[in-house]
């Protein structure tokens, strides 16, 4: 997926960390990730959706930072 096809640029990272399969990689994207994320909630968005969306990705990235912990 690209950027084009992304409502907001930060969500780039998440996807990579979604789709990586490599195990020795994936604790690295899922760092990048909420970094990224991190990084717009620093600037204050206004806009409910991508609070919504940032929280959404905030949980996921817990999820599969619990799972790959377990590997």
């Amino acid at each position: 997926m690209t950027e084009e096809n992304l409502k907001y640029c930060w969500q780039q990272p998440v996807f990579d960390a979604l789709i990586e399969y490599r195990p020795g990689l994936l604790r690295d994207r899922i760092a990048e990730a909420e970094k990224a994320v991190t990084w717009r909630l620093l600037q204050r968005p206004t806009d409910v959706y991508e609070l919504l969306a940032l929280r959404d990705s905030m949980l996921t990235l817990r999820i599969l930072f619990c799972d790959a912990s377990r590997e």
